[in-house]
C-alpha cells in the first residue's frame, strides 16, 4: 500500500487588492502596490523628491537596488489580476517582476477599440509574459493570435499565465523567434494581419545571434509591419520606452510606412489621487490604409 503524502503546502497568496496601484515616485525610484505587495524599485524618469514620507518607502515589502538585488521575500503564489487576465509575479534581474504596468492602458484601449473580425489575425511582438496577448484572447471573435518573443523563458511564463487565466485553449500560437527575422519571413509570405502589437526594448539579445538595437532596428520593424498590415487595412500598436522617441518621431516612422490615421500619447503611471505621475514611454496607434490618407 502506497504511503500517503502528508506534507502540507501553503495556499496561493490571496493577493488582497489583486490589481495594481502606483503609489509614489522620486529620486529615481517608484513605489507600487502589486496584488497587495508594496514594491520599491528603480525608475530613471522619476525626478525630484518623493511625495510620500520616508517611512512609507522603508516599509516596502520588496525593494530592488542596482548592484545589490532584491531585499525581502515574494509571497508564495503571488499573482496579479487585470480583468480576465491573471499574471504570476516573480522578482527577477534588473528589478523586473513579469508585469509592466504601462501595458494596462494599452490592453484597455485595444479591448475597447475596433474588434478584429472573426477569422482575423493578430501578431504580438516582444510579447513578454503575455498581458496583451491574453487580454486580446479573452475578447469575443476568436481571432488567431501569434505571440512572439526571443526569450524562451518569457514564452514559458506567458503560457503559464494563459493557464492561470483559464485561456490555455484560446487560439494562440506561442513562438520563440526574433522579431525582425520573423517579420521578414512573414513579409515574403504576405499573409497579412489585422492587428500588430510591438513593445520593443531599447536593447536585447537575439535568439539566433546578434542583437536588437532600437535606434538601428525600429525603422525596419515599422516598414515590415506596414507591408504586413497594408493589404488588410490593419492596425499597428507600438510602444517605446527610450528617451528621444516621442510621439512626433514615432508618427513620422509610421507615416513613411503608409499609415492613414495616427494617434500618439504618453504612457503615464498616476497615483489614485492624481497628485503624482511618472511617464513610462510613448504609444502609437495607427491604421495602415491601402488608400493612404
Amino acid at each position: 500500500m502506497a504511503k500517503r503524502d502528508c506534507r502540507t503546502f501553503p495556499p496561493p497568496f490571496s493577493g488582497a487588492g489583486k490589481g495594481y496601484l502606483f503609489l509614489d515616485c522620486g529620486a529615481g525610484r517608484k513605489l507600487e502596490r502589486l496584488a497587495g505587495v508594496t514594491v520599491s524599485r528603480p525608475a530613471p524618469g522619476a525626478m525630484g523628491a518623493p511625495g510620500l514620507p520616508r517611512a512609507a518607502w522603508r516599509s516596502a515589502d520588496l525593494d530592488f537596488a542596482r548592484g545589490i538585488g532584491w531585499r525581502g521575500t515574494a509571497p508564495f503564489g503571488w499573482r496579479l489580476q487585470s480583468g480576465p487576465v491573471v499574471l504570476g509575479l516573480k522578482p527577477a534581474g534588473e528589478g523586473h517582476l513579469g508585469f509592466f504596468p504601462e501595458q494596462l492602458e494599452i490592453a484597455r484601449r485595444l479591448a475597447a477599440g475596433p474588434p478584429v473580425p472573426a477569422g482575423g489575425r493578430i501578431l504580438n511582438l516582444f510579447a513578454h509574459t503575455g498581458l496583451i496577448t491574453l487580454r486580446l484572447a479573452s475578447l469575443p471573435g476568436g481571432a488567431e493570435i501569434l505571440h512572439v518573443d526571443a526569450a524562451p523563458g518569457m514564452v514559458g511564463r506567458a503560457r503559464e499565465n494563459a493557464r492561470l487565466s483559464r485561456l490555455e485553449r484560446a487560439p494562440i500560437r506561442w513562438l520563440v523567434d526574433d522579431a525582425l527575422i520573423f517579420l521578414a519571413r512573414e513579409a515574403r509570405r504576405r499573409p497579412g494581419y489585422d492587428l500588430l502589437v510591438a513593445d520593443p526594448p531599447a536593447y536585447g539579445k537575439c535568439k539566433k545571434g546578434g542583437d536588437w538595437k532600437l535606434e538601428r532596428d525600429l525603422p525596419e520593424l515599422v516598414g515590415l509591419a506596414g507591408r504586413l498590415l497594408l493589404p488588410r487595412g490593419g492596425r499597428l500598436c507600438l510602444t517605446c520606452h527610450r528617451p528621444g522617441w516621442d510621439g512626433n518621431r514615432l508618427a513620422s516612422l509610421a507615416a513613411a510606412a503608409g499609415t492613414g490615421k495616427i494617434e500618439t500619447f504618453p504612457l503615464t503611471l498616476e497615483t489614485p489621487d492624481k497628485t503624482r505621475s511618472l511617464t513610462a514611454g510613448t504609444a502609437l496607434f495607427a491604421v495602415f490604409s491601402p488608400g493612404g490618407r
